[in-house]
């Protein structure tokens, strides 16, 4: 690092002093938690981090609650689950398809 620069560590806020040319590292500030409203939920991530997540997921006419897991008919190789992170798109392995040829008789 570089003097005056300033990163974050170990959940700990690092300035490199210009002065003396060392790191000095201070507890990173606590947040007041975020307000959120009844259709959300508060979730405590890394170093203390709060954020808010909405408790629902509509996809398509139909709404998922966290720990939801679904699929899609259109969509036949994805799936889908909703964690308190976000929606999940999982991909998995389809088997092609071989389509036989048609043939129309001509008049």
């Amino acid at each position: 690092m570089q003097p005056g620069d300033t990163w974050e560590s170990g959940c700990k806020i690092c300035t490199c002093d210009n002065r003396t040319r060392t790191t000095e590292c201070q507890e990173r500030p606590t947040l007041p938690a975020p307000l959120y409203s009844p259709d959300s939920m508060l979730v405590t991530g890394c170093c203390g981090v709060q954020t808010c997540v909405e408790r629902t997921c509509p996809y398509k006419g139909h709404t998922y609650e966290v720990g939801d897991r679904w699929s899609d008919p259109s969509e036949k190789c994805v799936s889908f689950s909703f964690t308190s992170s976000g929606t999940i798109m999982e991909k998995k392995a389809c088997p092609q398809e071989n389509c036989s040829e048609v043939t129309t008789p001509v008049a």
